[in-house]
């Protein structure tokens, strides 16, 4: 054997070549290098690979299979499956959770393990009413193949970017970016999955699970105001009567968002982030997260389980108007639900006239508690018009006290030209003021109708598409009392030849947008919430949902604008 002796100066050089190509590789690996660590900094070591975190959720299900199972419900980039537990009643409300749709955003999914436990082994008599009564879905991993490691899927698509509704305004378009939307809506199999189970299993509501953003949770703007409000009212309830401190509630448009597009189905969702601190061990959810999470999940539940979100729910995506409180028609006309021509979703709404009668209708309608102020909307299409002379007239949204109408939005032919057309009733009879927009068929559009009862500052304004198209102000409506019923489709059609229009995603909301602390006036609080977070989206740290008043995703002068010509108006 033969020996290699090495000189001191020998010895020098060799350590120099040696610091000299580590240096090299340092300087050549560095790019990469803090790329990987800014994207991994927010996992975390506390929590488990997909592998062992699953192996535990499938031993529940070994454990108590008479109470939970679990399916494939589809697969993601590199092919592995993103898999749904179901625990509790089959036959019940469901109500739907997921988690790592950022698959560093962990905590999340292991949320999820703990309560799916606390369900099913505490004995605490409302985890028992819930499993007797209530459907539990949940996904705990969405972004399998990053778990637990960095946010974006294995295309590099922020999952949460990449949803159908406003995708043009979410995330970026830059494909290195953290937030890459994807390369069209719905281009990445974990997003199809989701919106498949939305559409396949049709829960009541969705909480989307996101982790290390902050402490609090997001309803969704696409849904109704005054619903969201009451179930926000009867968390802070429970979670102070269970001595926990409640998550602050706030509203989002959510570009891109899951939430968004389940909102869209008729689904009353939330994206809830559980805390805002990355150092929260896993033996301490239990103790610190899991209490502030189960009111939440408690009161979705209890509404499933009574069907009480499908007042405000359905977008008619159930087939029938089974959601809506009833239908009506006169002699010859018809309302159906059709898969035919839906604006989303796989059903709308189709309503007919065959214009032999100087009065008909067609509608379904939903009784609503007695409201002195009241924003509903919804998108209709009109592919037959019977509007042939001067002050022919149909609605598509109208509002009701008792017996009587007192503010409706459609279409009247003034001057030779078919415009939008709004109606409110004032103390003297009706108070008329038509778009000087014109219209067109077979076309989408999307309408909101907005009534306020007042003495004197009473007033009506109907929305096209986001614009103010018409407005009545300044009038006495109290001649009726407060809306009970709310009416979509062809609630009234006058001297007008045969007629049909779809309707799709009909919503009853609560307070305007405007009003972004929803305290029923524009006040300089209003004005403060917009203009501290003007120039902010979505991703900015400083993000504030309220004061992105046209949920676009993003806080500019429109939003500016929409509150400060409103400001001193009351609506309480």
């Amino acid at each position: 054997m033969g020996f290699i002796r090495l000189t001191a100066c020998e010895n020098g050089k060799m350590r120099l070549s040696r610091l000299l190509m580590i240096l090299l590789c340092f300087f050549l690996l560095f790019p990469a290098l803090v790329s990987q660590l800014q994207t991994v900094n927010a996992g975390s070591y506390y929590y488990r690979d997909h592998g062992t975190f699953m192996a535990d959720f499938k031993s529940l299900a070994s454990a108590y299979p008479s109470l939970i199972s679990y399916e494939t419900v589809g697969k993601t980039v590199d092919g592995n499956d993103i898999l749904m537990f179901m625990i509790g009643n089959p036959a019940g409300g469901r109500v739907l959770f997921d988690g790592a749709i950022h698959g560093e955003e962990t905590l999340g999914s292991e949320l999820l393990l703990d309560y799916a436990k606390w369900l099913l082994t505490s004995n605490d008599p409302l985890a028992s009413q819930i499993l007797s009564r209530t459907c539990t879905l949940l996904i705990p991993g969405v972004n399998v193949d990053n778990f637990n490691y960095i946010r974006v899927n294995a295309h590099h698509v922020d999952l949460n970017r990449n949803f159908a509704t406003n995708w043009q305004n979410a995330g970026s378009t830059d494909p290195t970016s953290w937030y890459y939307c994807g390369s069209s809506p719905l281009s990445e199999p974990e997003s199809q999955t989701l919106l498949k189970v939305f559409k396949t299993y049709k829960p009541d509501f969705y909480v989307n699970l996101h982790s290390f953003g902050g402490a609090y949770y997001l309803g969704s703007t696409y849904g109704n105001a005054t619903y969201y409000n009451m179930l926000v009212d009867k968390i802070n309830s429970m979670s102070q009567s269970r001595a926990v401190s409640p998550y602050p509630f706030y509203w989002t448009g959510g570009a891109g968002f899951a939430i968004t597009d389940a909102a869209r189905l008729g689904i009353t969702s939330f994206l809830l982030e559980t805390t805002s601190s990355t150092t929260i061990p896993l033996a301490g959810i239990p103790t610190t997260i899991l209490p502030k999470f189960i009111p939440i999940a408690a009161v979705l539940s209890q509404e499933s389980e009574s069907s009480g979100g499908t007042q405000f729910r359905d977008g008619f995506e159930s087939g029938n108007f089974s959601a809506w409180t009833g239908t009506y028609v006169t002699p010859g006309e018809t309302a159906t639900v059709v898969g035919t021509l839906p604006y989303q979703g796989n059903y709308s709404a189709k309503f007919t006239s065959n214009g032999t009668g100087g009065f008909e209708a067609a509608y379904s309608y939903e009784s609503v508690p007695t409201s002195l102020k009241l924003y509903a909307g919804g998108y209709f299409y009109v592919s037959q018009s019977g509007i042939a002379d001067n002050d022919d007239h149909f609605y598509f949204i109208k509002f009701s006290s008792g017996t009587n109408g007192v503010a409706y939005a459609g279409w009247r032919r003034t001057g030779g030209v078919d415009r939008w057309d709004l109606v409110v009733r004032d103390a003297h009879g009706w108070a008329i003021v038509d778009s000087n927009s014109s219209l067109s068929l077979n076309k989408w559009y999307r309408l909101e109708l907005y009534w306020v009862e007042g003495a004197t500052n009473g007033h009506g304004e109907l929305y096209v598409n986001g614009a103010l198209a018409c407005s009545i102000r300044d009038e006495n409506t109290t001649a009726f009392g407060g809306i009970d019923q709310v009416r979509f489709g062809l609630p009234e059609i006058y001297s007008s030849g045969p007629t049909t229009v779809y309707a799709d995603f009909c919503r009853i909301l609560g307070a305007p947008p405007w009003d972004p602390n929803q305290d029923g006036k524009v006040s300089l609080q209003d004005v403060s919430i917009v203009t501290m977070k003007y120039g902010s989206n979505i991703g900015s740290p400083n993000w504030n949902p309220l004061a992105d008043i046209n949920a676009d995703g993003r806080v500019d002068l429109i939003d500016v604008l929409m509150v400060e010509i409103r400001f001193g108006e009351q609506y309480a």
